[in-house]
């Protein structure tokens, strides 16, 4: 394991939690109250990703930082679902809504890498192909 690397991802993931509670909140306070479902779930799931990636962060042991990584993995994976759906339907702001979408497409490869750090695998180059050839 590289523990700096893992540390990086970390810290990262939460960068990223941190920032999508932010604009979870944005996008909360431009929905109709017809719309109170997706609101709530916004509003829980963005906290729990943020707590989950802290507990991850946290732990002493590697196989339940994976089970708090893989919680809010799960738990980005909904909210984007959700994200994805208001933008089909034009609410919530485009700008908003879009770099939501964004922060949790990056915030599930930061969690992947962190992943596959913790269960030993390697962290992904992006400046390699498939292959492991430098393009």
């Amino acid at each position: 394991m590289t523990p700096g690397l893992l540390i990086a991802g970390q810290g990262e993931a939460y960068r990223l939690a941190v920032a999508f509670e932010h604009i979870a909140g944005r996008i909360e306070k431009r929905l109709p109250i017809r719309k109170y479902d997706v609101k709530e779930l916004l509003k829980v799931e963005s906290a729990k990703i943020k707590r989950e990636v802290d507990r991850g962060t946290t732990e002493r042991s590697a196989m339940q930082s994976v089970s708090a990584f893989q919680s809010a993995r799960e738990a980005a994976t909904q909210s984007h679902t959700q994200l994805d759906r208001l933008s089909m339907i034009h609410m919530g702001g485009k700008a908003d809504v879009t770099g939501g979408m964004e922060i949790l497409e990056r915030l599930d490869e930061v969690l992947g890498d962190v992943l596959a750090i913790l269960c030993g695998g390697e962290r992904k180059d992006a400046s390699k192909g498939d292959d492991g050839v430098a393009v």
